[in-house]
């Protein structure tokens, strides 16, 4: 009984909160106060795209939506770039140990994410052919990555060059600025607004 108690007791000071929250911002779209995503702390980037915090891993991460032109998966980021509708930025290196890699077999990074291994020399547009580093000819670098995402088209580019890459936001117009991820999700948290946020959500957000 103690036990149905508490769980109502939860319940209706979850409903009051919410109902408090969305009365102090009922007319903001809740994409842009929405702190916690089931068990992820979170920060809006560019809708419908948030990032999510994973506590067990220590890491900031986000995926795409379904509905995007291409998949993109990115993690351990520390910070992110964000103009208006686009959101950018850098994968940087890493070691992947592939067991089930055999000698005289072919490994592709795909810039849009993740290593495949192939029995045959046939590179895929968007591949990139990566070598074994190490003696056991088990561990490869995977390369950075370059990327941008353009949320009103639902459109993803990415680039193993920097110099493509930097070319691409020239072309479109955008900033390159670049935010601290552990900084800005402590000034969300605090006040509820963030930088990049449009400005009459931020008016609204104010008040």
């Amino acid at each position: 009984m103690k036990n149905l108690k508490k769980i109502i007791y939860i319940v209706l000071l979850t409903v009051v909160s919410s109902c408090i929250f969305d009365k102090k911002h009922k007319n903001v779209d809740p994409f842009y106060t929405k702190k916690i995503y089931l068990d992820f702390q979170v920060l809006p980037l560019a809708k419908p795209i948030f990032m999510h915090y994973d506590k067990s891993y220590n890491e900031w991460f986000f995926e795409i939506p379904e509905f995007f032109k291409n998949k993109l998966y990115l993690e351990n980021l520390k910070e992110i770039g964000i103009d208006n509708v686009y959101i950018y930025g850098k994968t940087n290196k890493r070691k992947r140990n592939l067991t089930n890699y055999k000698e005289g077999e072919f490994v592709y990074a795909n810039k849009y994410s993740g290593i495949s291994i192939s029995k045959d020399l046939s590179k895929l547009e968007g591949e990139l052919q990566i070598f074994p580093i190490d003696s056991t000819k088990s561990v490869f670098i995977e390369p950075e990555r370059w990327f941008v995402i353009n949320v009103s088209d639902n459109i993803i580019d990415a680039f193993f060059s920097k110099k493509k890459y930097d070319n691409y936001l020239k072309r479109k117009d955008i900033s390159g600025k670049m935010y601290e991820i552990e900084k800005y999700h402590k000034e969300y948290r605090e006040t509820g607004i963030l930088p990049w946020f449009p400005d009459n959500i931020k008016e609204k957000l104010k008040k």
